[in-house]
């Protein structure tokens, strides 16, 4: 199975969070925001660099690139009876789990997520969760593009220095 169609049906499964190990960040991310547009969700992410962005907006959420601050403001983004779903893809984000209280806000948004059609993305080099999020966490390696995406590339590549 490709690791978009696995991605994809790990969402569609309401695992309320994914862990994806990679180091291709952009290409994970690029990836994620396609499958998010196919299942209709909007698109959130983080990262301690840019803060909470939703969609294409280059601002983010006010003052959400504190960790503290980015689960707090997607607690109040998500709605109990329903609303918008999306998918927060969080960036080096587990690295933050070692603070307790960072943790427990994040169980807290972990447990509002369950059940929902809402996904926390969590995207880094190497595996790495607290075995009390471990039970609800979906697990993917890979994020690198297959041998058909890298012939299609290759194809425009070379299309477009024949054409020049």
């Amino acid at each position: 199975m490709l690791a978009n169609e696995e991605l994809t049906l790990l969402i569609k499964s309401k695992y309320p969070v994914i862990f994806v190990e990679s180091i291709d960040e952009e290409y994970v991310v690029s990836e994620l925001r396609q499958i998010a547009g196919q299942l209709g969700l909007i698109f959130y992410q983080w990262s301690v660099t840019t803060g909470l962005r939703r969609g294409y907006q280059v601002n983010p959420y006010y003052q959400t690139a504190d960790p503290e601050k980015m689960i707090r403001n997607a607690l109040s983004l998500i709605k109990p009876e329903g609303g918008e779903p999306g998918i927060f893809v969080l960036k080096d984000f587990d690295k933050h789990l070692e603070n307790s209280l960072i943790l427990r806000l994040f169980k807290d948004l972990v447990n509002q997520f369950k059940n929902t059609k809402n996904t926390i993305i969590l995207i880094g080099p190497e595996y790495k969760l607290p075995k009390d999020i471990e039970p609800d966490a979906g697990h993917i390696v890979g994020g690198f593009p297959d041998e058909k995406e890298i012939a299609s590339i290759l194809k425009g590549t070379i299309s477009e220095l024949i054409r020049n």
